[in-house]
This record gives structure tokens, sequence and C-alpha cells, in this order.
């Protein structure tokens, strides 16, 4: 059995998951539920199966990430470390791909588009701006390895294979991206990872800039940057092995901020965020009706019929990239500029169903999440709604007043909850109910959640509120009908007998009363509340 088997067997034995879902894009949280209590205990299982010393400052990974972390621990030497760096490994990092990356500036992204017969730029904006006489190579990978062996050839230096070599294309927020991988490093100054960032938006700032993640002294790592002109710039240091995309975002967050908001202004780029605001609750022009909508037009059968149990074998992977785009039309949006993207996801949501059978569940959830990352973001790249999203999740997971949605809340997202939620909220029923109320305006009418497993907490959070807080049957009753919908098709999510307890609260039947007492002269006070008591009791 191999290292990544026996890795994959602790995990499935601690989680008790099916193995074939432990594939390396599972994400430990979202895909496969892991709680805090049970990733560390992977952890203690894999340190002690191969004697070995984790730590992990976020477990925000996939299967991927962790085993690139467990491998490289069981791999580097710390006797070694203070060894030169080997010639051909610090050449081809730090010499070779940055002269290249800045002689080259966008053909590099040319000459790398193809990898393994899969065009990964197809759609990206940026393929007006190359040179039409800079043919693409046939295969990026094999380009990398060719200058490889070559350079290993002029260095007489053979020792390293080739085949750890990696890269793949992203475009984000204006800039296009070459994230490489490289061979295990095993000295000072070698490199797990480096960046090649080009800046589309603002070709005036900052143009190209060429970063490396490398071991340095004490086992540490480093982000460093090689510039234009050749100086090595060393910045932030870290005692553990970030992964490729946490190497990303820290150089995005740290060393390429965004310096002009009125030029990348989310409300007006909708290569950054799409445009789905819509004025109105959840009933009225919300992007899930919409998703359901273009489903239903797809597989031409009436939109009421389209639940978990639709059948859906005859979807190929481009009638879904189909579904997404007319979405996106509904809204008004140039879908050219964003097919790269859709692509991407749907590319990644068909390599998971080579273990997992293709369901209308699935692939609503799979279509949801591509829709909520394009507008809030994910745990890799948040913005504002995405956080406050997680915290009302935290409140409701915490609050007796939310009871009902604490098991499924626990499932659906296991690391929204934390320790902490504001105390203050929790322990003012006040306080708390006004925060919730705010989902109205902060996330429904921003389309944020999409998912109907999101969409459902929200709406019966709403409903609890109205009917312990303000009191309004009707809104009571309308966010109800909306959430037993959902509860309905894609559930149940909650038993259905507990979503019928809200609305027979007894805070509303005070209410009622206390109304009807104003209206009464005192003689009637009495006889009509013997009269509402018995009732109660029966």
């Amino acid at each position: 059995m191999s290292k990544e088997e026996i890795i994959k067997n602790i995990i499935q034995e601690v989680l008790d998951v099916n193995l074939i879902q432990i594939t390396n894009s599972a994400h430990l949280i979202y895909d496969l539920g892991a709680s805090e209590t049970q990733l560390y205990e992977i952890v203690r299982n894999i340190e002690d199966r191969f004697s070995i010393v984790l730590g992990f400052e976020s477990f925000d990974m996939t299967v991927e990430d962790l085993l690139i972390v467990v491998f490289s621990e069981m791999q580097i030497d710390k006797e070694i470390l203070n060894l030169k760096p080997r010639p051909l490994h610090y050449t081809y990092v730090h010499q070779l791909l940055p002269g290249l990356a800045f002689n080259e500036g966008v053909n590099l992204f040319g000459d790398l588009r193809f990898k393994k017969g899969i065009d990964y730029m197809q759609d990206s904006s940026a393929i007006v701006q190359m040179d039409v006489q800079n043919r693409s190579v046939t295969n990026g990978l094999e380009y990398l390895y060719d200058m490889w062996n070559s350079l290993s050839k002029d260095l007489k230096d053979y020792e390293i294979y080739p085949k750890g070599i990696d890269y793949e294309i992203i475009e984000k927020s204006g800039r296009l991206i070459l994230l490489f991988r490289f061979p295990q490093p095993k000295a000072i100054g070698e490199a797990f990872y480096s960046l090649f960032i080009l800046n589309l938006v603002q070709p005036e700032i900052n143009t190209s800039r060429y970063f490396t993640f490398e071991l340095s002294r004490d086992n540490q790592k480093t982000i460093a940057e090689w510039t234009e002109k050749g100086e090595h710039l060393e910045y932030e240091t870290y005692q553990l092995e970030l992964t490729p995309r946490q190497f990303l975002e820290e150089v995005l967050k740290n060393r390429m901020p965004r310096q002009n908001k009125g030029l990348l202004d989310e409300k007006s780029d909708t290569s950054v965020n799409p445009q789905f605001l819509v004025d109105g609750l959840f009933e009225k022009e919300h992007i899930y009706l919409k998703i359901i909508s273009a489903i239903a037009h797809k597989l031409n059968v009436p939109v009421e019929l389209i639940n978990k149990n639709t059948p859906v074998s005859e979807i190929k992977k481009q009638d879904i990239v189909d579904i997404i785009c007319e979405v996106y039309t509904m809204y008004g949006i140039d879908v050219q500029k964003h097919l790269f993207f859709i692509r991407q996801d749907v590319d990644a949501y068909m390599k998971d169903l080579l273990v997992h059978s293709l369901n209308c569940h699935s692939m609503v959830i799979k279509i949801c999440q591509h829709f909520e990352n394009r507008i809030a973001g994910d745990y890799n790249n948040p913005k504002e709604l995405y956080l406050d999203y997680r915290k009302k999740i935290d409140l409701l997971s915490q609050s007796p007043e939310f009871q009902i949605l604490y098991n499924f809340i626990s499932q659906t997202y296991p690391s929204f909850i934390t320790d902490n939620a504001d105390p203050v909220k929790i322990g003012d029923k006040s306080l708390l109910y006004k925060e919730i109320l705010k989902i109205r305006d902060t996330h429904l009418a921003h389309n944020y959640p999409i998912d109907p497993r999101g969409l459902f907490i929200c709406l019966i959070a709403m409903a609890i509120t109205h009917a312990n807080f303000t009191n309004d049957e009707e809104k009571m009753n309308k966010y109800l009908e909306a959430a037993n919908s959902l509860n309905t098709k894609w559930g149940p999510f909650v038993k259905p007998i507990l979503i019928d307890r809200i609305a027979k609260k007894p805070e509303l039947k005070k209410v009622k009363f206390r109304k009807l007492r104003k209206a009464m002269d005192s003689k009637l006070i009495s006889t009509f509340y013997r009269m509402f008591h018995e009732l109660s009791r029966k």
C-alpha cells in the first residue's frame, strides 16, 4: 500500500465515509464534513503512522493539500538544509523562469495555455493581447520538462527528474497568474512553488512580478520576490509549509493589494463580480429560481417538477455549461467574459463525477456554488458578504432560539461553528433577532446564499424571528412557505413537524391576547381570560 493510500485510509477511518469520496480535490471540511476534533485525530494518526510532526495554522485544505504537507515533512531532512542549493533546481526556478516570464510577458501564458490536451485559456480576455505570430506549444508541461532537461545537460546536473514540475493558469481580479510547482526542495534557497503575475487592468502599475516560496534557515519557509532588475527580496517567513493556493493568497493579500479601487470597482467591473444584485425578497428574481428555470429549460420539463429526484442521466458537461450561461444571459451579462471561469468550475465538477454518479441534487448545489463564489468569494478569496454570512451562521448555531437548525447547520457548515460568536447578541434576544432580521437586506436581496441548503437556513431563521420578535404572522408564513418548498424539493433538511411548530409558538397567542385586552372593558377581561386559558389547555 502506497503512502497516499495509507493517508486516505486514515481519513476514511476517522470520518467514516466511503473511500471513493476521498478524492484529491475533496475539501476536508466542505466536502468530507470533517469536524475540528476529527481533523486533529487525522493529523495525530498520520504523525503516529509516519513518525513525523505536523502543524497546521488552518485546516482550509483539500486532500491533495494535506498530502503535499505530509510528504514535505517526510522528505525534508533538516540536517541537509545548510547545504548549498542544487544548481539545476535553483537555476531553473530563480533564473530561467523569471527571465523567461519577464521577457515573454503575456505570451508565456500563450505558450503554456495547452496542457494534456486542454486549452486553459480558451475564453480568456487576455488572448487578444497575445502576439498572433507566437504559436502555442501543444503541451505546456512537456515544454517545461524540455527546458529542465536542456538546462540539466548544460549544467551537467542529472540528479533531479522533472516529474515534480506542474503548473496552473489562473485569471483573477484583472490578473493573469501562472502558479508553478517544482520537485521537492532539499536545501536552503530551493523553492516549493513560484508565481508569475501579470496585471491586465493596470498595466502601468507593477505589470509583471515573480514570487517564490522557498526553504530558508532552521527549516522555515519564506516568500521572496525576484524583480525584473535581478534583485532578490525576502518577505514573510512561515514555520509551516503553505499549500500552493495559500501561497497565492498570501502574495495577493500582502504584496499586491488593490491600490486604486476606482479602477476595479466591484460594482461596475463584471469581470471581478458579476452583478446579480436584485431588489426584493427570495421569491422575487432570486438567482436560485433562475438556475432552476434554466435547468427546466435544458431538460424541457416544467419548473415545478425540478427536485432532487429529477432524472439528469442524459446531462453532459456542455449542458451544465449551457445552464450556467443561460443564467448569466438572464441578467444581461456578457457570457464571453466568464466562459473561462464557467468551464473551469464545470471541469472540476465533472472530475468529481468520475467517482460519483450525476444527480439533480448535486448538480444544483455545484451550479449554485459557482455563482456564490462569483458573488461573494469563498474560503480562499472571501468578500465581506461571505464573512458576514459565516458570522450569521455562527450566531444561529449557538442560540437556543434557533435550536431547530443546529443539527442541519453542523452538517452543512461544520467549519462555520466557532467560539467567536458575539456573546452580547447571544445573551440579548432583542439584539440577536435584530441581527437576524438583517439577513433579508444583506443576504436574500443580494442573492447570497444561493445553495438551497443555505437558503433554507436563512428562511427558517427569518420565520422564527417574525414569530418570536416582530409577531408578524404574514411575513412568518411567507418565509415558512418558501422554506417548506425547499425542504420538500431538496431535503428533508429538518423534519416537517418541527417546522410546523414554528407557527404554533405560544408567543403568538399571548400577543393576540394582549391586543384584545386593550379593546375589552374590565368586566369582559376575566371571562375571556378563563375561556382562553381553557382553550390553551386543550
